[in-house]
Parts: C-alpha cells; sequence; structure tokens
C-alpha cells in the first residue's frame, strides 16, 4: 500500500530529530495539534545523539521518511460563508437570527486509500471504515447542522469492513433524516464510489473528475522466486491440503486461484446489485457493460453514476437549500407531533367527560348534548311560562283563602269596619302565612251595649301581633303562667312542645309566643300549629 513520503528532506542533528519524535508521539496521542513533519533517522545521527542500545525504535525506520498525516473531522459551513472552524461553528449556531442557523452544512472528509480500521503509526494514517461513519455519525448528530457534504478523494479499499460501514452510514442518515450530499473531490472510485452511491441522495462531480470502478479485484502473490534468488528455501505443510492456499511462499496452486475467483466474483456482485438498487438508472446489465470502467465529468452523469457536474461551491449550495427545506419540514414535523399530543389528551378529557369508551360513542353524547342545548331557550320559555301561570293560580288560591279567613275573622268579631282595610293591607305585604296568624292574633271586640251608645263610639283597636301578655294568671289546669321573659322561642319547640305549652298555659300565651315568633320574621319554619 503507498503512503505520502517525501524526497526533498535535509539530515537533522540527531538531537533535533529525537524531539521531533518526541513530537510525534504527542501528536498521536493527542497532545499537539496534527502537523507534517519530515525526520531523517540513520546511525550516524542517532549516535551523535548520544543515544545509548536500549533505545527502542523500529529498524525499519531508520532512513526512511515519516510523513505524518490526519483525516480531517468534519466542519461546518455556514450560508454564504466559507468553510468554518469549531469556533466559527458555535458563533453560528448561538446567533439569534435565523436566518443564519439555517442551512448549515457539514462537510466529511474522506480521503487517501481506505482500510478496515483507521491507522495511524510512523507510517503515516490510512482512514479507515470505522473512522469515517464515526465522523458522520457525529456530523448528523449536531443539532446545528442542516445537511451533509461527503468530499471524498480516494481510489476505494478494502472489501472487510466496507458494507458494515455503508449500513451504518445509511441507519445515521436515515434516522436523522437530514439531508446527504457528495462531491467527488476528484475521484471516487470501487469502495469509495460505492460509499456515496449508497449515502448520498445527491452526488456532484467537477469536469475531471473521475467515478466507477465498480467491481472487485484479488490477488496471490508468488515469492519462490524471490526467496531462492535470497537463498531461503520454504518447505510448507498442510493440513488439510486447503489450508493457507494462498500463502506467498509456495507456488499458486489451482485452488487459490479458485476460491479467489468465488470470493471476488461473490463480492464485485454485491457491489453491482447495491448499485443497481440505489442509483436510478442503472442497472445490473450495465454495471457490468462498464466493465469497470472510470468515467469522468459529463460522461459519469450520462452513464448514471453521479448526477451533476459543478464545483464545491455549488454542491454546498445545493446542500444547504435542501438543509433548509428539511429544517423546515422537521419544524412542521415537531408541530405536528405537539399537536397530536395535544389532541390525545383533549380525546382523554372528552372520553372520560361523556364516559364513553371509544369516539363513536363520544361523538353520539356530544351531538345529544348539543340537541339538548339548542332546547334550552325553548325549555326556559316553557318553564317560565309554567312558573307564571303557577304563580298566578297559587295567587288565586291564597285570595281565596284569605277572604275565607277574613269572613271567619268577621264571624268571630276579630275584624270590623274600623280594622278591615289595614288587616288587607296587611294581607298584601306579607301573604297568606302571615296574614293567618295575623288573624290568629286578633282578640275579638265586644259587642255594643244594649244602652244607647256614644253616637262616635271609639273602635276597638286591633292588637298588634308582638302583644305579648305579661300577666302571671294562672292557668285553666292550675299550673302558675310563665312571664314573658321565661316564654319559650316558637322555632325552639316541636309540635308536641306547641300542643303542651297551649294545654298548659292557655289560648292567650300560646298566641303570644307565636305572635312573637311573627314579629321576629319567623326565624325557622314557616308552619304553625
Amino acid at each position: 500500500m503507498p503512503y505520502p513520503v517525501s524526497s526533498d528532506y535535509q539530515p537533522v542533528a540527531a538531537g533535533d530529530a529525537l524531539r521531533d519524535l518526541a513530537e510525534i508521539a504527542d501528536t498521536i496521542e493527542g497532545k499537539s495539534p496534527m502537523r507534517t513533519r519530515h525526520v531523517l533517522l540513520d546511525a550516524a545521527s542517532i549516535a551523535r545523539a548520544g543515544a545509548s542500545d536500549v533505545l527502542a525504535i523500529d529498524r525499519g525506520a531508520i532512513g526512511k521518511t515519516i510523513a505524518l498525516t490526519a483525516a480531517e473531522p468534519h466542519h461546518l459551513v455556514g450560508p454564504g460563508r466559507e468553510p468554518a472552524e469549531a469556533a466559527d461553528l458555535a458563533a453560528i449556531a448561538a446567533s439569534p437570527d435565523p436566518h443564519r442557523q439555517q442551512g448549515v452544512v457539514a462537510v466529511v472528509a474522506v480521503r487517501g486509500p481506505l482500510a478496515q480500521r483507521a491507522l495511524f503509526d510512523f507510517c503515516g494514517y490510512v482512514d479507515g471504515y470505522d473512522a469515517v461513519a464515526a465522523r458522520f455519525e457525529k456530523a448528523l448528530g449536531d443539532t446545528s447542522v442542516d445537511a451533509v457534504v461527503i468530499e471524498i478523494d480516494s481510489p476505494g479499499g478494502d472489501v472487510a469492513g466496507l458494507e458494515q460501514c455503508v449500513e451504518r452510514m445509511r441507519t445515521a442518515a436515515a434516522r436523522s433524516g437530514k439531508p446527504v450530499h457528495a462531491f467527488i473531490n476528484e475521484c471516487a472510485c470501487s469502495a469509495a464510489y460505492w460509499i456515496v452511491a449508497a449515502v448520498a441522495s445527491e452526488i456532484t462531480i467537477p469536469p475531471a473528475g473521475r467515478a466507477g470502478s465498480i467491481g472487485c479485484i484479488g490477488g496471490i502473490v508468488d515469492q519462490t522466486e524471490a526467496l531462492k534468488m535470497q537463498g531461503l528455501a520454504v518447505t510448507l505443510v498442510r493440513w488439510p491440503e486447503g489450508k493457507a492456499e494462498s500463502h506467498p511462499a509456495g507456488p499458486v496452486q489451482p485452488l487459490a486461484t479458485e476460491r479467489l475467483t468465488a470470493r471476488v466474483q461473490a463480492a464485485g456482485e454485491r457491489f453491482a446489485a447495491a448499485m443497481a438498487k440505489v442509483r436510478p438508472g442503472l442497472t445490473t446489465a450495465a454495471i457490468k457493460d462498464l466493465n469497470g470502467d472510470v468515467l469522468e465529468g459529463k460522461d459519469a452523469v450520462k452513464a448514471g453514476l453521479v448526477d451533476k457536474v459543478g464545483d464545491f461551491e455549488k454542491a454546498l449550495e445545493s446542500a444547504a437549500t435542501a438543509g433548509r427545506k428539511w429544517r423546515r419540514q422537521a419544524e412542521k414535523a415537531m408541530l405536528d407531533q405537539k399537536r397530536f399530543e395535544e389532541l390525545e389528551a383533549f380525546e382523554k378529557t372528552v372520553l372520560g367527560t361523556f364516559g364513553a369508551k371509544d369516539q363513536k360513542s363520544a361523538i353520539g353524547a356530544m351531538t345529544a348534548a348539543k340537541e339538548a342545548a339548542e332546547r334550552v331557550p325553548e325549555i326556559d320559555g316553557k318553564l317560565a311560562a309554567a312558573e307564571e301561570n303557577n304563580a298566578a293560580l297559587q295567587k288565586q288560591l291564597n285570595d281565596e283563602k284569605a277572604s275565607r279567613l277574613l269572613a271567619a275573622a268577621k264571624d268571630a268579631r276579630k275584624i270590623v269596619p274600623a280594622n278591615q282595610a289595614k288587616a288587607e293591607a296587611f294581607y298584601a305585604k306579607h301573604g297568606i302565612d302571615a296574614f293567618e296568624s295575623y288573624l290568629d292574633s286578633l282578640v275579638a271586640v265586644a259587642p255594643a251595649a244594649s244602652t244607647p251608645a256614644p253616637a262616635a263610639a271609639p273602635a276597638v283597636p286591633a292588637v298588634k301581633p308582638a302583644a305579648i301578655e305579661t300577666e302571671a294568671a294562672p292557668a285553666a289546669n292550675g299550673n302558675a303562667t310563665p312571664t314573658e321573659a321565661q316564654l319559650p322561642k316558637w322555632e325552639d319547640m316541636s309540635a308536641k312542645d306547641k300542643h303542651d305549652f297551649l294545654k298548659t298555659h292557655g289560648e292567650t300565651k300560646y298566641r303570644a309566643v307565636r305572635a312573637d315568633w311573627e314579629r321576629r320574621g319567623r326565624p325557622r319554619g314557616i308552619g304553625a300549629l
């Protein structure tokens, strides 16, 4: 596998070389920023540095140039902005201006040959499928990001780990829902093309960019002649015979070729089937017709390998537009979800209010309630008319009863022409119950003497309802009559108590207690014995 090397180096002092190694070690451990270092290590330089024999260093590193480079993490590009650093991104995301927060694009760079796992050693950095997927997931998980662009420049890589990487990236993209575009800058072949074709919904390629090489390749190395030149003879003992059939220390066996052919063919067919499934217009037959070819620019568009020809800025602009659309849809979906939850809560409240089991029964109950509510004015009118009729009928009955009571009082000489108008006014003001008590409280007027009466005989005044006799005349049964202060309250006595009081103290005291109750506004109850 080729590694980046440089021939334009100058020998450095061994002390400087060791300091450079220390810096390289700090870089690997994440203690200092990554930068490219060119270091010459040879025996003379190490000896000049005074290093002892215990210096631990790979002998293969002596005399070689070491170029350390690392894959770039994703960076964000805001609307109308150049590629931004992480600090700039935080400012974009925290900006109160909603227009600046929309259309933020995360760029995930993928460069160089790809391996199953990312490697970072003295030979340099080799990007791995695990690292690519991790950077991609991190970009999608950034809440300020609206879209992702995969910027790729890779000839491909190993089969091992590729399909797992693609599935992991597709799952992350589907989960986030954010648009994913790709820009080929300027090579996406074999495994690299599989990644962008399977994950990106839009692929942009520059005019001289290259894409394709759909297929798989494998090889077997026969080192027997090289070993002979070195004077080495290797004996391979196998059990069973097919064990390590492609071992380089022995001649290539037919079984090795057969097995490798089967593996390469299976991987290539999976590759073609996957591309036919994700790329519109590409079919398995068309892929076979390409015969592993790599196409540039417009030819790649015409073959259906990519979507359009353009530069990186146009790819970012397209991704930003798609990102703004996604943001609006996401916000609408959140609002719809909130409304859905509110409707669920409302439905639960309605079902509980009407005691319904489902929407159908609740609708029936609400319809009945609505119809009943619409009839309320009509029902209220009928009730008002009925109450008015009842009031008129009750007044007629009370008037008739008052007439009978008044006639009876006249017969008992409690009502005479002198106090009849006053009695009638009392009834009109206080009603039938109070009028009946009022008549009961009156005392009969004595008839006129047989001797000629004066021309203008004074009328006998009516006894006031509040009048209470104070004399302590003995009752008919001989018991002592209570004084006014000793009289019980009408509302405190039961019917039996009232009967016993009448029997014990006589009608005068009985009427006085009742008259006192009437005068105080009948505090409790409305009946009378």
